[in-house]
């Protein structure tokens, strides 16, 4: 295979020193012929100066002939007065013609001669063309190995480099997220200290405080907790006073109705944001003398709306209590070891 490309590699170098020879020839032919034209042009305007000295001299000799028939000039026959300019006139007329003749027999040998280059330049301008067609059939023939191999290579580096792009651009992600995560910590910070300081809270504490009472309130109405007061504050620890009522000293219903409203509220404002981590909530499900299904149902289903639209996800446990699930959004996981009440989720598999 090497030697193969060897062999073609010289036929094309020998095509090219080839074309090279033939287009030095056709470059001194261009300048011979370029110079002919020159003589043949300068031949030309030498003619036409040397006829125009002939018509001067025939006008002299014209007006020579006038003069000499004068009488009053020359009174006797062949005086003579003229005799001269006669023989002027003729020698000049005579070295005249010489010299016409003498440029029509360069100017025709020129002629000839620019005739043959122009046949020669032709000729050249063909064994160029000839060898420039065998040339580019040879190095087609020559290339396709290289031009596969050059594919290849390409091919090669391409995909390393969208490697190495793909590398970069996660790299680069990761120091998005590294900064955003630095910039939410600080934050977190700022508001954990401010909030272990109530007299220097924040605006941002008291407006995540008043956030957290409008949220709670909302849910104590979905759970339909009439039993305790709408009038919801939160204080400086971030724990609910429900009117002048701390949850300390609810019972029943009305205390299970507080936390899971309070929990909810907890995520609601946690999913406002769109960067935040925290888009799962895990709860158990009250037993059923503490809320009624129906009640506990719509809690179940304002949750599920509220995920449904923040791409988050809740999950709940449940014995007594039954949610009818949607096969489509929702998954439920049932015991597979035991039977009815004493189901488990953990047991040995059957053999």
């Amino acid at each position: 295979m090497k030697n193969t490309k060897n062999v073609k590699s010289e036929a094309l170098s020998g095509l090219d020193d080839l074309i090279a020879e033939q287009r030095v020839r056709y470059r001194e032919l261009s300048n011979e012929s370029i110079q002919l034209e020159s003589k043949i042009s300068s031949a030309k305007l030498i003619r036409d100066e040397i006829e125009s000295e002939i018509q001067t001299l025939n006008l002299n000799e014209d007006a020579r002939r006038a003069f000499i028939s004068f009488s009053e000039l020359c009174t006797t026959p062949n005086c003579g007065m003229f005799m001269a300019s006669a023989e002027s006139y003729g020698k000049s007329l005579l070295y005249l013609r010489d010299q016409i003749k003498d440029l029509e027999i360069s100017t025709a040998a020129n002629i000839q001669a620019a005739e043959r280059l122009e046949i020669a330049k032709s000729l050249t301008n063909r064994h160029i063309e000839s060898f420039i067609h065998k040339r580019s059939i040879a190095e087609r023939e020559a290339g396709i190995d290289a031009f596969i191999e050059a594919i290849s290579t390409t091919t090669s580096d391409i995909f390393e480099l969208q490697l190495e792009l793909g590398k970069l651009k996660k790299v680069e992600a990761q120091k998005t997220n590294h900064a955003n995560l630095l910039a939410r910590r600080d934050k977190t910070l700022s508001l954990l200290e401010a909030a272990q300081k109530p007299s220097e809270q924040s605006a941002e504490v008291i407006t995540f405080r008043l956030r957290l009472s409008q949220a709670m309130t909302k849910w104590l109405d979905t759970l339909h907790a009439r039993n305790v007061s709408n009038q919801i504050k939160i204080d400086s620890n971030l724990k609910p006073m429900m009117g002048d009522e701390k949850l300390e000293i609810f019972k029943g219903s009305s205390k299970t109705r507080t936390v899971l409203a309070f929990h909810a509220a907890l995520f609601e404002i946690c999913l406002e944001d769109k960067n935040s981590p925290f888009r799962i909530l895990i709860l158990d499900t009250p037993k059923q003398q503490d809320i009624p299904d129906i009640h506990l149902s719509d809690y179940i289903e304002e949750l599920k709306s509220l995920a449904s639209k923040n791409n988050a996800q809740v999950i709940f446990s449940t014995s007594s209590y039954r949610y009818q699930i949607d096969p489509a959004t929702d998954k439920e996981w049932l015991p597979k070891f035991g039977n009815g009440e004493d189901a488990m989720y953990l047991g040995i598999p059957n053999q």
